[in-house]
């Protein structure tokens, strides 16, 4: 009776953060959990006992194996003096270090080698109720564990991705950097033709604006000497008219008629050393050469008429003498 009250005391102490469970609590969780162990088990608890009940919840909870936790550090025993004395207690003290983790974890701080070797009842009870609280809430907890582990492997995952995407792209930006640099001489040179390309064109636009205005010249001139050939042309049609007047008259003066057929002569000499300066002035533009070449055709008729009008003077100076 005094050693049933020990334990309830104990589980009243502020120090445990967990319930300390009844024996027929203890071995309905430990069946529950598929690990066989009996009343007998608890009140006279054995090392051999609790050492496969403690690494039953290793495995359990850690996922660690005892053969993985009793394996022990070979190349850490030849450095011993005498490491075959040391083979058995090896894998014992890593069992111990896993199952100290465990009690940490589940909120007893004390768990030392005598509770595997040497366990007392008390000590069994409230080792394996904090275990056993560890494992409810691990159960509890495992399903949102479980999500959570879902969704992080999900991040991972697409933490992977991202980092591949990443990694492909600056590779892409550095082959990039790289096509760019070793592209960078060719497109300065193309710059520079460019530039040069501006250059001429605003050459060739400034030429084509000054021929331009030479044409506009040009044609003014040409128009101009239209102008002075219409002019020419209504001068020979009137020395035409007064030749074809003296044909029919009978000059009372001689004198008189070959005064006015010098100054005849003169007026078209005169006009024809305009005609002259005119087509000098014009020679680069066709249309005006042309028209100049048609006055001086046009001229050259007029000094015919002359000619015939001068003829016709002397006729009729010759026909009054007679």
């Amino acid at each position: 009776s005094q050693s049933k009250q020990r334990p309830a005391m104990a589980g009243k102490q502020p120090k445990d953060a967990f319930p300390l469970l009844k024996s027929a609590e203890i071995l309905q969780c430990l069946n529950e959990l598929g690990i066989a162990s009996s009343e007998d088990d608890l009140l006279h608890p054995t090392g051999l006992k609790v050492q496969h009940i403690y690494a039953s919840f290793n495995e359990l909870l850690l996922h660690r194996k005892r053969e993985d936790m009793a394996q022990p550090d070979f190349e850490g025993l030849q450095e011993l003096e005498f490491p075959e004395l040391h083979e058995q207690s090896v894998p014992m003290i890593g069992f111990l270090s896993a199952c100290q983790k465990l009690m940490a974890i589940a909120g007893v701080g004390d768990f030392t080698m005598s509770d595997l070797i040497k366990p007392e009842a008390r000590r069994v009870r409230r080792s394996l109720s904090a275990v056993i609280n560890l494992a409810k809430y691990h159960e509890d907890k495992l399903p949102g564990y479980m999500q959570f582990s879902q969704e992080t492997d999900a991040l991972l995952n697409a933490k992977a991705s991202l980092e591949e995407e990443s990694e492909r792209l600056l590779s892409a930006r550095r082959q990039a950097e790289q096509r760019r640099a070793e592209e960078e001489p060719a497109l300065q040179q193309m710059e520079a033709e460019n530039e040069q390309r501006q250059v001429t064109v605003r050459e060739l636009f400034n030429s084509h604006t000054a021929i331009l205005n030479e044409s506009h010249a040009l044609k003014a001139k040409v128009q101009e000497t239209r102008d002075a050939s219409r002019g020419l042309s209504f001068e020979l049609l009137n020395a035409r008219e007064e030749a074809e007047s003296l044909r029919k008259q009978i000059a009372p003066d001689p004198r008189a008629l070959k005064d006015e057929l010098q100054a005849l002569h003169d007026a078209v000499a005169l006009e024809k050393a305009a005609l002259k300066s005119l087509e000098g002035k014009c020679s680069d533009a066709a249309k005006g050469a042309a028209a100049i070449e048609a006055a001086e055709g046009q001229l050259d008729e007029l000094a015919r008429l002359q000619a015939e009008a001068e003829a016709e003077a002397q006729r009729l100076k010759e026909t009054r003498r007679g």
